[in-house]
């Protein structure tokens, strides 16, 4: 059976009368192109039955990119913390910057931290800092406190969030699999032969993590033992003067055989009574422990960066109607979290 006739870029542009090279923009979402050409060509082009060609795709990306001036490929790194330079304090969070700066490097674009603190901008006048700086690809990195200019303008930018903080930014995400990563903490407990797991956290990592943690750990647990050994998580107060309090009395009302923490302070006020309870922590660059969870945070910025790219060659701008998620499986360190023989609860 014969095959139909390849429909090329030309035979819509001939179809509609602009230019291929108009056709080629609108079909990649171009805001060069007005609305209503971006809206017209993918419909001829669908009722002509073209279908792109993947290979001749790559090589104009390819060229695209190789056009791309130095001042052009630099990438913006939105740090809106009170403190900016409190965010590279953090093993965890230093992590994602150093992998996304190599990512970018290797790449051709050049990454750029922009501390918004600073000069205080509004959310228009960083849009057009941006643009005039010809930056049109940006990561946000997570963010404790709140990030100021959710509600911006985004539809001539390319814009990636690292991590599960600001919600109210609906736009694409790479981060760690938390739910992953609990599940994987439980397992390894239960097949040490732990009973009694808890779970302790501060209500704002609980809130960032969209809980992600705790459900993943609690229901793999609650799927393996008994109702009477199932405790309760604590989620404390950041700001709380009584915290060491309320851990104590947790502690000593439930009797843990393993606590999954995040908290660098449970370190401190175990103490020397930490003989006979595991301690593993959810992230052990940033609250070290014997046992636990590294997120591979280098791993986490380098996607976001390979994923940013790959919007600003197909020139996806704006808030998408449907946000992905690429997410990067954490790894277990320390070996086995051997369990007492015989758990003991009084």
């Amino acid at each position: 059976m014969p095959s139909l006739p390849t429909v090329s870029l030309r035979d819509i542009a001939r179809r509609i009368g602009v230019s291929h090279a108009t056709v080629s923009k609108a079909l990649r979402n171009d805001p060069e192109i007005s609305e209503t050409r971006r809206t017209e060509v993918p419909a001829v082009a669908e009722a002509l039955g073209y279908r792109p060609d993947p290979l001749l795709q790559q090589l104009a990306a390819y060229r695209r990119s190789r056009r791309v001036s130095r001042i052009e490929s630099c990438i913006g790194w939105l740090n809106d913390w009170t403190d900016p330079d409190a965010y590279h304090r953090f093993p965890q969070y230093s992590g994602y910057w150093t992998g996304a700066r190599q990512a970018a490097e290797m790449l051709g674009f050049r990454l750029e931290e922009i501390r918004l603190r600073k000069n205080a901008p509004t959310a228009e006048r960083l849009r057009r800092m941006l643009l005039a700086r010809s930056i049109r690809g940006v990561l946000i990195p997570p963010h404790l406190e709140s990030f100021r200019h959710s509600a911006m303008d985004w539809s001539e930018l390319s814009v990636v969030k690292i991590g599960f903080s600001i919600p109210e930014l609906p736009t694409h995400l790479v981060g760690s699999d938390q739910y992953g990563g609990g599940r994987l903490a439980a397992t390894h407990l239960l097949q040490a032969g732990h009973r009694v797991i808890g779970f302790v956290s501060t209500q704002s990592l609980e809130l960032n993590t969209r809980g992600n943690f705790s459900a993943a750990l609690l229901h793999s647990r609650d799927r393996s033992v008994a109702k009477a050994e199932r405790i309760p998580p604590l989620f404390l107060d950041d700001n709380g003067a009584d915290a060491r309090l309320e851990f104590e009395k947790w502690l000593q009302k439930y009797r843990p055989t393993a606590v999954v923490y995040s908290p660098t302070a449970v370190v401190r006020w175990m103490g020397g009574r930490s003989s006979g309870i595991v301690l593993c922590s959810i992230s052990r660059l940033d609250a070290p422990a014997e046992f636990g969870l590294n997120q591979l945070p280098e791993e986490v910025g380098q996607a976001a960066v390979e994923f940013l790219v790959s919007q600003l060659n197909t020139h996806r701008f704006g808030i998408p109607a449907h946000p992905r998620r690429i997410l990067i499986e954490p790894s277990w360190e320390g070996g086995i979290p051997t369990a007492p023989a015989k758990p003991s609860r009084h």
